[in-house]
């Protein structure tokens, strides 16, 4: 993630509801899951795993911001411990066979986000 990048969420952050911040997050981790494919495609280790480290600490988050109260919240949490899973192995590996069905998903949820934020 470059500087402009981040003064841009910094922003967003500042004016955002707790929806508009779920979204905002799952838009982070998009950044750093790019971040992640641009390191392994220079097989520069040391900044694939600090992305893949920033990845993990996003998905993290969303967990955080669950309410285990509701069914549609476990099954989002059954949802990114997959993930969590999947950038482990990745990870632990060096490698990114998974990276674009984690992205799928990911990027499916954050397409229903989007929408319960309209």
């Amino acid at each position: 993630m470059n500087q402009e990048e981040k003064k841009q969420f910094t922003l967003r952050i500042a004016q955002a509801n707790k929806s508009q911040l779920i979204v905002i997050l799952y838009e982070i981790l998009f950044v750093y899951l790019k971040d992640v494919r641009i390191a392994f495609e220079q097989q520069n280790r040391e900044h694939f795993r600090r992305d893949m480290k920033r990845s993990k600490a996003c998905v993290l988050e969303l967990i955080k911001s669950l309410n285990l109260n509701y069914e549609v919240a476990v099954r989002l949490l059954e949802l990114y411990d997959y993930v969590t899973h999947k950038l482990r192995i990745m990870e632990a590996r060096f490698q990114i066979t998974e990276h674009t069905a984690v992205e799928h998903i990911l990027h499916e949820l954050y397409e229903s986000f989007v929408e319960m934020e309209k």
